[in-house]
């Protein structure tokens, strides 16, 4: 039950919040536009490891 809430939480605030516009408005300065499209790329191509580790990371503390 905590794993499911936690990967709800996960994706809630990722969707809910935006997360890619407050990513994209905070480096839109600092970065340039094909950077920050790269940026946003390797987020979206990483996210599932933390899907993987959060469960992982809540069964290992249930154990021990």
């Amino acid at each position: 039950m905590v794993v499911v809430l936690t990967l709800l939480i996960n994706l809630l605030v990722k969707y809910g919040l935006g997360l890619d516009k407050l990513v994209y408005n905070f480096y839109a300065e600092q970065l340039a536009k094909d950077q920050l499209e790269n940026l946003l790329e390797a987020q979206q191509k990483w996210a599932w490891v933390g899907y993987v580790i959060i469960p992982l990371m809540v069964l290992i503390r249930a154990v021990w």
